[in-house]
């Protein structure tokens, strides 16, 4: 359980404010809307599409103009071998709207420790197993014959 959740913490992104017109087309964001901008966002999202209960959209920006932010949401993943195929839905996001966009970037701290706890980790699984392996295996013990009482004694003639 605990290595599950240092695991978890140990998360490869994270998501970091910066100024609208900063954010790179094509970026992963996560755009924190006024609640009257969440309740019109959910009036144009197909039924399918998950909403959290939080004024958030998260997806990829993918156009910004004078009437808003266009981000692509995804609705459905498929993965069939190493392909993933993502499919979204593109809306738009009025700018009176926002109240604050992240992007997501790589934290390289949480990178770095989640490879050297796995290293960490092979490490001593491997140093068991070869520890294992070079013990001598002693012989079962038996009892001596001289300690030995019968339990049923049949006499022959």
């Amino acid at each position: 359980v605990m290595a599950a959740t240092a695991i978890g913490l140990c998360s490869c992104y994270k998501y970091v404010p910066i100024a609208l017109d900063s954010v790179p087309l094509g970026n992963d964001v996560r755009v924190y809307v006024t609640r009257d901008g969440m309740s019109e966002l959910r009036g144009v999202l197909e039924e399918d599409v998950p909403v959290s209960g939080l004024p958030v959209v998260s997806g990829r920006l993918l156009g910004r103009d004078d009437a808003g932010l266009a981000v692509r949401i995804p609705v459905f993943s498929q993965q069939v071998g190493f392909l993933q195929t993502q499919i979204g839905q593109q809306v738009t996001v009025p700018l009176s709207e926002v109240i604050q966009i992240e992007r997501r970037q790589l934290d390289g701290l949480r990178t770095g420790l989640l490879v050297a706890g796995g290293a960490a980790a092979s490490a001593l699984v491997i140093l068991q197993i070869l520890g294992e392996s070079r013990r001598p295996e002693e012989p079962p013990q038996y009892p001596d014959q001289d300690t030995r009482l019968p339990l049923l004694f049949v006499p022959f003639p």
